[in-house]
């Protein structure tokens, strides 16, 4: 694993705040989309932001809609 100097860790901190902003403060109207779709992101947030961050996507969503994530896991798929 590469050596991350302090500067280089605040950085990355800072542009994973950012990232929280966005994805869990926006400003988006209440049933304004047919598909929401979070790639990679939630192994990034807390539990509370995550939590916050579902709340959001969901009533962002049409009723109708579609809410589709995808993460990254630990085991390759069906090794579980």
């Amino acid at each position: 694993m590469p050596y991350l100097s302090a500067s280089k860790m605040i950085i990355h901190e800072e542009a994973l705040n950012q990232l929280y902003d966005v994805y869990v403060r926006l400003p988006f109207c209440v049933y304004s989309y047919d598909l929401v779709f979070s790639n990679w992101l939630l192994m990034y947030l807390e539990d509370v932001e995550v939590e916050k961050l579902f709340v959001n996507m969901l009533r962002w969503l049409r009723p109708d809609g579609y809410f589709f994530f995808r993460e990254s896991c630990y085991h390759p798929s069906g090794t579980l």
